[in-house]
């Protein structure tokens, strides 16, 4: 089945202004054509440490709420189009997947806070680990 590369580009910059929250998840999410279970497609996007740091800053900074992190995170995390930064996507990973449990667990703001500063030093801090598996790789 041939993929229509007009059909792919549309999809792409969906996922990079999702990646980059140019606008809430809610109002892209009319943009999405092909969802969270398509692996044909393979990665047209990728989360990289300066996306989530952006985001998580604009938290901090009280620019976004923590439920806009969360429904972003959410709306980012297991789609099989949208891959994360090679070298660095179990920590993204992982640490997304703390704030959406964080978060479900309706945990006191002041904690989620605390956990969003903690969570945006590990990140800048994150060494890259060239062992990593490549699971990313078309």
């Amino acid at each position: 089945m041939k993929i229509d590369e007009q059909f792919m580009k549309e999809q792409a910059n969906y996922l990079n202004d999702l990646i980059a929250f140019k606008a809430h998840p809610d109002e892209l999410d009319i943009r999405d054509k092909i969802g969270f279970g398509d692996w044909e497609y393979g990665r047209l996007a990728y989360v990289t440490r300066k996306d989530v740091l952006s985001v998580l800053k604009r938290v901090i900074d009280g620019k976004l709420t923590f439920k806009d992190f969360y429904d972003w995170a959410v709306s980012i995390s297991g789609r099989s189009t949208i891959g994360y930064e090679k070298g660095y996507r179990d920590i993204l990973a992982d640490l997304l997947d703390e704030m959406i449990m964080l978060y479900e667990s309706r945990s006191a703001n002041s904690l989620l806070s605390e956990f969003t500063k903690e969570i945006f030093q590990k990140i800048q801090e994150a060494k890259f680990d060239a062992n990593e598996e490549d699971l990313d790789a078309d």
